[in-house]
């Protein structure tokens, strides 16, 4: 009789100890899985900040070198495949925000790439339109671009240079 309950008492024990662990497992997942959530999320702020912060010192370039119609060069570093690196020139608004980007190498613009995507690539001294290993989309929207990241929407006003982050639930 003793050896019965015995046994009764190790297997509700066990499944005690079971219930608690897959309890607590799936606390853990949850917990990880919002974790990386806000890291996704943390990488389209830094994006967002990132682009505020290239285009406010263009435009500082700008109101430096008189307000002209071009503001730069932005130099990009010697990459694989490149001998020097390019200079990207800005075409600035009236308002001294850019609006557009061109290689000194190719005054005729970059073929089939769109004004976003050449600002994209200026400022991010990138040929690639990407931001942390992830793919970018970009959509010219009115008086603007919209460049869709994983974690955020991020739309450029040209008229006013204002930068802003839409976060994706």
């Amino acid at each position: 009789m003793m050896n019965r309950l015995a046994e009764k008492g190790l297997r509700l024990e066990f499944w005690i100890t079971l219930t608690v662990v897959a309890v607590l497992a799936g606390w853990q997942l949850r917990a990880l899985e919002r974790a990386a959530d806000d890291a996704i999320t943390t990488q389209a702020e830094q994006a967002a900040a990132a682009l505020r912060s290239a285009l406010r010192g263009m435009h500082q370039v700008w109101l430096v070198q008189g307000q002209p119609g071009e503001a730069g060069p932005l130099e990009t570093p010697p990459q694989l495949g490149l001998q020097d690196g390019l200079k990207w020139w800005l075409r600035m608004n009236a308002a001294g925000w850019p609006v557009d980007a061109r290689l000194e190498s190719d005054p005729q613009q970059v073929a089939g790439a769109e004004p976003c995507e050449r600002l994209w690539q200026a400022l991010w001294a990138s040929p690639a339109l990407r931001y942390a290993g992830k793919g970018v989309e970009v959509m010219p929207i009115e008086d603007g671009c919209l460049y869709r990241l994983p974690g955020g929407d991020i739309e450029y006003r040209m008229s006013a240079g204002e930068v802003s982050l839409k976060k994706q639930n």
